[in-house]
């Protein structure tokens, strides 16, 4: 039951890396039990949390990046991610051109599965 509940949990809970402005550390968040699996909404309540839209904003331009295509796509207020097990959410400001250190971030939110046939050198690097 506890495992159940554990697993539940953990696939309740999203990291979300904001840029907010260029060569600044972004703001990391955590976001547990306030969406239901595996889709998560990016609200305005997430994007104040995240210090990319000011209380009293109504509109606020920003871009979330788009693994499946390796760029950064402009999405509205309430657009919804859909989440696999274990992926980070990383959002700038429009503006933001330079991420600081993005590419060791995005790196490390990738999880490497093992899968002989197509990740053999990997996984034996690993022994």
């Amino acid at each position: 039951m506890h495992g159940q509940r554990y697993v539940a949990l953990q696939s309740s809970t999203s990291v979300l890396t904001c840029f907010q402005q260029d060569d600044v550390e972004p703001t990391v968040i955590e976001v547990q039990g306030s969406f239901k699996w595996p889709l998560f909404p990016l609200t305005s309540a997430v994007l104040h949390h995240a210090d990319l839209m000011l209380p009293g904003e109504e509109h606020v331009r920003f871009k979330k990046y788009n693994p499946s295509i390796h760029t950064w796509s402009k999405v509205p207020v309430g657009h919804i991610v859909v989440l696999k097990a274990g992926e980070h959410i990383f959002l700038k400001g429009y503006d933001v051109t330079r991420c600081q250190d993005f590419d060791r971030l995005l790196s490390a939110s990738q999880q490497c599965e093992p899968h002989f046939f197509k990740n053999l050198p990997h996984e034996r690097a690993q022994v």
